[in-house]
């Protein structure tokens, strides 16, 4: 999900511009952003639901099975009969989402609440997206997930710019490479991921470089800490 997370925004700039204008609101270039930041940048956390909804890890939602004989639209459905939701379907459904292969992240600015919450709605239709999977049984860990890609999403563009490839034009000078999103560019199987892709990561400035080499070696020297213990980032041969 962070790969096609990098594929969409390096391909989407005005996207992540948007993105980056938000972040430098609420952080400066003395510190990195932390969760306390998250629910001041609304557009970053739609840029990952809106691709949990265009790119979902895997295409079909949670497997369910069915505990009784059920007949749908003439269809008889066996008890114990297998059943995978077409989540791609849902979410390119283009009378609910205009244009659904579009990576438009504004399609979630009010939805500002975990995709969890919007689960246990009775209303379907409000729910963001049914990555984390559908029925009364969703992932465990939709919440970590979340937590885990808004976090990350936010120190990207705090950092970076992500740029296309480029390449030598006729007179010599680099010229910036367009990006595949079509579906050509993301591999032939359930976990969609993008097949590998070339992207640039240029440091916004050199204020944050200083910052992200203190804070990498930092953590290689004393690790970090985790429900109170400290976790060494190397291990002496002793």
């Amino acid at each position: 999900m962070i790969q096609n997370l990098i594929l969409h925004l390096a391909a989407t700039p005005e996207a992540q511009k948007i993105g980056q204008d938000e972040i430098d609101r609420v952080v400066s270039e003395s510190r990195m952003p932390t969760f306390e930041d998250i629910e001041k940048i609304p557009y970053v956390k739609a840029c990952v639901k809106e691709v949990l909804r265009l790119c979902p890890v895997p295409t079909w939602a949670i497997k369910h099975y069915s505990d009784a004989e059920v007949t749908y639209k003439q269809h008889r459905i066996p008890k114990g009969t297998v059943l995978l939701a077409n989540t791609s379907a849902m979410h390119w459904d283009p009378a609910r989402y205009p244009e659904p292969h579009v990576f438009r992240p504004q399609r979630y600015l009010h939805h500002v609440k975990y995709s969890a919450e919007y689960a246990v709605m009775a209303d379907p239709h409000k729910r963001d997206h049914f990555t984390f999977g559908g029925g009364r049984r969703i992932c465990p860990a939709s919440r970590l997930a979340e937590n885990t890609l808004n976090i990350v999403v936010a120190h990207l563009l705090w950092a970076f710019e992500l740029r296309p490839p480029t390449t030598k034009g006729p007179a010599g000078i680099d010229v910036e490479d367009s990006i595949d999103t079509s579906k050509d560019a993301f591999q032939d199987s359930a976990f969609r991921g993008p097949k590998p892709f070339r992207v640039r990561f240029v440091l916004r400035s050199k204020t944050r470089e200083k910052l992200i080499r203190s804070e990498w070696e930092r953590a290689r020297a004393t690790g970090y800490t985790l429900r109170g213990q400290t976790i060494l980032a190397a291990i002496s041969a002793e």
